[in-house]
């Protein structure tokens, strides 16, 4: 029931938060927007909990948070990609 409720929630946020379209840098509203989407993303271990909560640790800075947030970025725009192999 907690899984399906955190699905529903993340859902939900994700009509109102914008994918990342480009790099985020270290300013705050990146970093905002970083978290906001993250928040968006599941766990890849709990199905329950966000990515931000993968992400929140306190021996991770902000630095490293946004990076992480940028990868997860890149990888998915990637796998959404066709290729065409000649």
């Amino acid at each position: 029931m907690k899984t399906l409720i955190a699905r529903i929630k993340r859902f939900l946020l994700r009509l109102v938060t914008r994918k990342p379209s480009r790099k985020l840098t270290w300013t705050v509203e990146d970093f905002q927007a970083g978290k906001a989407w993250a928040k968006t993303q599941p766990h890849p271990n709990d199905p329950k909990l966000t990515y931000w909560d993968y992400l929140n640790q306190p021996w991770l800075d902000s630095t490293e948070q946004l990076a992480s947030v940028n990868q997860l970025v890149h990888m998915k725009s990637t796998e959404d990609e066709t290729y065409t192999f000649i």
